[in-house]
C-alpha cells in the first residue's frame, strides 16, 4: 500500500467533485478537488497524488491534452478519465488513462477503480 494517499480530482462540476471526495474518503484517502487545469498543475506539484480522477471538459483546457503531460511527466501516477461520453474511452485508454469512469457513476464503480489501480 502506497504512503501518500492523495487523490486528486478534477471536474468543473462542485457536486462531480463532492460526491467523488466522499467515496474517497469511505476507502481511507485524501480527496483533494480543483476545478480547473491550472490549479490541478499546481496540486499534482505540491501533492503528488497517487491517483487523478480527470474530466475531459474543463473551462481552460482539454483534460485528454492535460493526461497526456501527466502521464510523462508524472509516470508513476494513475489517472482516470471521467466523462459522460463513452466514445473518449479508447482515446483516453490510448493517451495513458488507467481506466476510465462513466458518468453517472456509483460509489461501487470508482471504489472498484480504487481498488483496480491499488490505492484502497
Amino acid at each position: 500500500m502506497a504512503t501518500n494517499k492523495t487523490v486528486l480530482i478534477i471536474d468543473d462540476e462542485q457536486e462531480i467533485c463532492m460526491l467523488l471526495a466522499t467515496i474517497v474518503k469511505k476507502n481511507s484517502l485524501n480527496p483533494v478537488y480543483v476545478h480547473s487545469i491550472s490549479d490541478a498543475v499546481l496540486i499534482v506539484e505540491k501533492f503528488r497524488p497517487i491517483l487523478t480522477f480527470l474530466d475531459i471538459n474543463l473551462p481552460d483546457g482539454n483534460g485528454l491534452d492535460l493526461l497526456g503531460t501527466l502521464t510523462s511527466q508524472y509516470p508513476k501516477m494513475k489517472v482516470v478519465i471521467i466523462s459522460a461520453f463513452d466514445g473518449f474511452r479508447e482515446r483516453a485508454i490510448n493517451i495513458g488513462a488507467h481506466g476510465f469512469l462513466s458518468k453517472p457513476f456509483t460509489q461501487k464503480s470508482v471504489a472498484e477503480l480504487l481498488i483496480a489501480n491499488e490505492t484502497a
